[in-house]
């Protein structure tokens, strides 16, 4: 079976060349192409965060993605903000964290398997939509209280355990895509189990 850094490094370049205009010249696959289709109302997520963290922002602010991918929901955010902010990117893939880099020269980016890591970026706010559906619960709890530690605000979209056909559509894929390890929570219990840290449910 493969790792999730495999895994990723295998996909991410071109799951994201079918939610962004990523300019990576890959080329789609069939598979990928028709997937993307259903990727349209994540955006509607993006429009949520920035609501969420706007009021929080303020001259030299600085913001960690999780997940960050090859950076352009960064450089997407980054241009609704009109002050001094610096942005951090994480993210598993070192294929996409090279392509950040040579794309994105004003953001920092770094590799790091954050359900591993010991140590994470210090910043202000922490995001990450679509991230923690790839860690355990107990790998959230140790990354949370991580983050409380800096004292820092975060926002993370959480994957609902329920049955609806977009659920069975994406259960479906991760396995034809061959993903090592993703999850869906049951609201109440996980609402239960992250109650010390600082959780609150929007």
């Amino acid at each position: 079976m493969k790792s999730s850094e495999q895994y990723w490094n295998n996909k991410i370049i071109e799951w994201e060349s079918t939610y962004y205009d990523n300019e990576s010249q890959i080329s789609k696959s069939t598979f990928e192409t028709i997937a993307g289709f259903f990727r349209k109302p994540l955006i509607q997520r993006k429009v949520n965060l920035y609501k969420i963290i706007k009021d929080f922002i303020a001259d030299n602010t600085s913001i960690c993605e999780f997940g960050c991918g090859s950076g352009d929901f960064m450089n997407e955010l980054s241009l609704k903000i009109d002050k001094n902010v610096k942005f951090v990117g994480v993210d598993i893939s070192e294929n996409a964290i090279q392509f950040a880099k040579n794309k994105f020269n004003n953001f920092e980016f770094y590799k790091s398997d954050l359900s591993k890591s010991n140590s994470i970026p210090k910043a202000n706010i922490y995001f990450g939509l679509g991230f923690i559906d790839y860690l355990t619960i107990n790998e959230i709890i140790d990354l949370i209280k991580k983050i409380d530690d800096h004292k820092a605000k975060y926002v993370f979209s959480v994957p609902e355990k329920k049955i609806n056909f977009i659920n069975i559509l994406h259960f479906f894929y991760l396995k034809m895509a061959g993903c090592p390890k993703f999850y869906k929570f049951n609201k109440e219990s996980f609402l239960n189990k992250l109650d010390n840290c600082n959780f609150i449910e929007l």
